[in-house]
């Protein structure tokens, strides 16, 4: 069975400031990804607004997209920190969460190593 361990967590602020601020965002119609490579093990952390109701409903919503981590994250990219961030207003079920994760997360791979390159390309020079 897998766990969804602090070790999997991103709880310090500093670093989910960090992400905010530096990571890259690739989204679709129910999630907002955030992400940026580390050194450690692939962990991520659910940002939820306000704007999506009550306290009730908010957290229906990081039950849902924790579970939706948990369950997807051997098939995520190795070696990065994700931030999961619902749409407001959109349909939440755990079967939308896992394919919105699946289908963003080697998206925002494919972004970051074109960033990377195209740094490297930049001091060649």
């Amino acid at each position: 069975m897998l766990k969804y361990d602090k070790k999997l967590r991103i709880s310090k602020p500093a670093e989910l400031s960090h992400l905010f601020k530096c990571g890259l965002r690739v989204g679709d119609g129910r999630i907002l990804l955030i992400g940026l490579p580390t050194k450690g093990e692939t962990r991520g952390a659910v940002a939820i607004s306000v704007r999506h109701g009550n306290s009730v409903q908010r957290n229906r919503l990081k039950r849902l997209a924790r579970e939706a981590f948990r369950l997807e994250r051997l098939g995520l990219p190795a070696n990065f920190d994700f931030v999961i961030s619902p749409r407001v207003g959109t349909d939440a079920d755990l079967d939308g969460f896992r394919e919105s994760l699946t289908k963003l997360a080697p998206r925002l791979a494919e972004k970051t190593a074109k960033r990377k390159r195209s740094r490297n390309l930049g001091q060649d020079n």
